[in-house]
Order: C-alpha cells, then sequence, then structure tokens
C-alpha cells in the first residue's frame, strides 16, 4: 500500500519540471531549484539545494530578493539586552540557556477588533446556528456553516489577542533540544532539534494598519517557533542574535553564519563624497 509520503513524491517528481528561477544571494545566478534532483522524502523540499554557478546552498525562500529583505529587517549581531527589557536572561548550566518573556500587557488594536467582530458574529450565530431561526424563517445548511465560521475566526481572533496581552514564554536552549513553552491558563510546548534549525530571524507575523509587525521566527524546515511580535524592536534584536549565537555553538550546523557589519566610513570620507556629488561635471 503506497503512502502519503509516496504520493507526496510523485507530485513533486513532476512538478519540479514546472518549477520558477530563483536567484543565488550570493552570486545573482537564476536557476530552477531541484531541477535534476528525484525526490525520495517529502521533507527535501524544505532542504538546502546548490547553486549550479557558486555552490553556495540555500534553501527555498533564501532567494536573492527574500535575503535582500531579510538584510534590511535582520541586523547582524552582537547586540547587547537593551537597558529597558523585561527578559531575564538564565543560565541554568555551561551548555544550557534560558530565556523567560513576561506577559507584554498589550493587544492594542486587535483587542478592540475582536471585541466588536464578536458584538456583531455572537447574536448572529446564537439566533442562526443554535436556534436555528430568524424571526419566523427557518435557517438553511449553508448559512449555518458561514456564520459559524465567522464566529470561529472571532474566538480565535479573542484567544489570540488575549495570548498577546497575557501568556508568558519560556525559550530553553540545550545542544539536545529547544522549546518553546507558552503559557496562559495551560501550558503547550513546541520543540525543535538544532541540528533541523534553518534560520532564525524576525519574519512577518501580521499587519496591522498597513504596517508589518514582526516577531522572531526559529524555522527546520516545515516545523516553525514563532513568538515576540509584542517585543521591542532593539529586544527582537537581540534575542533573535542570542538564540542564533548559541545554536551555532551547540549543533546548527545548518544556520548561516552572522553576515558582516558593514563598517561606518570616517566622517571626512562621508564630507568627501558629498564634495564629489556637488562638484559639476564636465564633459570632455
Amino acid at each position: 500500500m503506497f503512502g502519503l509520503n509516496w504520493l507526496g513524491c510523485t507530485v513533486l517528481n513532476l512538478l519540479s519540471r514546472f518549477a520558477v528561477h530563483v536567484a543565488c544571494p550570493r552570486c545573482g545566478f537564476r536557476f530552477k531549484p531541484f531541477a535534476d534532483h528525484t525526490f525520495t522524502r517529502l521533507s527535501e523540499i524544505m532542504g538546502r539545494f546548490p547553486c549550479p554557478k557558486c555552490g553556495h546552498r540555500f534553501a527555498i525562500g533564501e532567494d536573492q530578493k527574500t535575503a535582500s529583505e531579510d538584510a534590511k529587517f535582520n541586523p547582524p549581531g552582537p547586540f547587547a539586552q537593551p537597558a529597558d527589557s523585561r527578559i531575564e536572561r538564565r543560565a541554568p548550566s555551561d551548555r544550557e540557556l534560558l530565556f523567560y518573556i513576561p506577559p507584554s500587557g498589550r493587544a492594542g488594536f486587535l483587542l478592540l477588533f475582536s471585541i466588536f467582530w464578536n458584538i456583531f458574529m455572537a447574536p448572529l450565530f446564537f439566533f442562526m446556528v443554535v436556534r436555528g431561526n430568524l424571526g419566523d424563517q427557518t435557517v438553511a445548511l449553508g448559512p449555518k456553516v458561514i456564520v459559524s465560521l465567522f464566529f470561529l475566526i472571532g474566538v480565535w481572533l479573542t484567544y489570540f489577542a488575549l495570548h498577546e496581552r497575557f501568556a508568558s514564554h519560556l525559550l530553553y536552549l540545550s545542544p539536545e533540544l529547544v522549546r518553546m513553552q507558552r503559557k496562559l491558563v495551560l501550558k503547550s510546548n513546541s520543540d525543535l532539534s538544532p541540528a533541523e534549525i534553518l534560520t532564525v530571524k524576525k519574519v512577518t507575523i501580521y499587519t496591522q494598519n498597513d504596517s508589518a509587525v514582526r516577531g522572531i521566527e526559529l524555522s527546520a524546515g516545515l516545523r516553525l517557533i514563532r513568538f515576540g511580535s509584542a517585543l521591542l524592536e532593539d529586544e527582537k534584536d537581540w534575542l533573535a542574535w542570542e538564540i542564533r549565537n548559541y545554536l551555532r555553538q551547540h549543533g546548527a550546523t545548518q544556520l548561516p553564519p552572522e553576515p558582516a557589519q558593514r563598517r561606518p566610513k570616517p566622517a571626512r570620507e562621508v564630507a568627501k563624497d558629498e564634495e564629489e556629488e556637488l562638484e559639476p561635471r564636465t564633459e570632455s
């Protein structure tokens, strides 16, 4: 009997010929990833592949365009912990690291939006789904399904807003395990192996008022740990760098090295460049 892995790999092998071109983040060479590769495991689609020109290995979502965006919002470390940060950094042993992130106390627009959403949807759900009628008319199955869906969206929005405001996070790092524990009444754990982690960076979690709200993402292919959208930007930069720095030393061999920081030009060189720009150019 054929399994899900076989079916998925068969589909991937059929679709690989239609793959779009990607640009190598190192040399810019454009090519189709996995062009001559035969998939035998579904997880291979999330692995790194080499650039045919320079040999640099990168994964889907790490091409030149994405790398440029990541570099813009993910400055290289090292960073010091901000003075006003409430995050607690602990070292239970020489090989372990622990970060306690207290509740942010902020939910902002999302909590207000979820309240207004539920003010409208909760009565509709009660009358159309629970009671099954509006006035003298019986509600058909289609509208019941739609209203139920919108009601569940409202419940999820409320939970997410309360989670942002009241949940605490405990991030545990060891050579064998990365665990994110979230606590809001009940505890929930998300685990990754350091050896599986491909990236640790800031990514967009959601948008608010047409502005991106970013959090920290630990990626191990299809498995992700995301948190920290309520943190201040300098806290995110520091914490993401702390995690990357620890993991590189404890088994995360697939994690790319920290990019070199650009050395700022001395003031005299900046002034010289500005003078050259202002000088009129004469045609020979």
